[in-house]
């Protein structure tokens, strides 16, 4: 299905009250065309599809393990306790979405949004640049593999890991490491929780 002028640029809200939300779920290019029309300004600084969508630098990752209560006891556990798979599961999930959301406070760098049930990422590796759709699952894994692969990075950089007290160098190696483990396991469990945050705040 696609809509004719001057349907094509009708502002959203008003198509989302005209058509309601179950007519866009059954009609995702329909969506993605009138998506574009009401991008978050400025457009992200990367694409979904870019090698490093999401950036966590040392200085995220020193703030969110520092400030984080949780993540603050995980970083203090003993060895036995920091290593275990079971104990510390929900430790490492919520150290990914608290990595996420700190991410995803700088706009140019929140290239994901919700609309609707529909997932929008902003693709551009190819040259064109566009909003698409994505399962939430595959937009999930992606955005994880990304953050642990930047906490590996920290982890095994002598000069970013020196910019670290020493037990959270302990709690980042183990989140990755953990997290490689099963990584779809922190997927599925961040589904609602990931669902819920990429609320597209432009509508909010």
């Amino acid at each position: 299905m696609e809509l004719c002028a001057p349907f094509d640029r009708v502002p959203l809200p008003i198509l989302v009250a005209i058509l309601g939300y179950s007519k866009l779920r059954t009609t995702p290019r329909v969506v993605c065309k009138l998506w574009s029309a009401v991008l978050p300004a400025p457009q992200p600084d990367r694409p979904f599809d870019h090698k490093n969508s999401l950036t966590t630098t040392t200085a995220t990752i020193k703030a969110v393990f520092t400030e984080n209560p949780r993540l603050v006891a995980y970083c203090g556990m003993p060895f036995e306790w920091m290593t275990s798979d079971i104990v510390a599961a929900p430790y490492v999930l919520e150290a990914l979405m608290a990595l996420v959301k700190r991410a995803h406070e700088d706009q140019l760098s929140r290239n994901a949004y919700r609309l609707a049930n529909q997932i929008f990422v902003f693709m551009g590796g190819h040259g064109v640049k566009a909003w698409e759709t994505r399962p939430l699952l595959e937009v999930t894994r992606k955005i994880f593999d990304t953050i642990i692969y930047d906490l590996h990075d920290t982890y095994v950089s002598k000069s970013k890991r020196e910019q670290l007290p020493a037990n959270i160098c302990r709690g980042i190696s183990w989140v990755s490491t953990i997290y490689d483990h099963n990584p779809n396991k922190y997927v599925k469990e961040a589904e609602q929780l990931m669902f819920t945050h990429l609320t597209n705040s432009r509508l909010g």
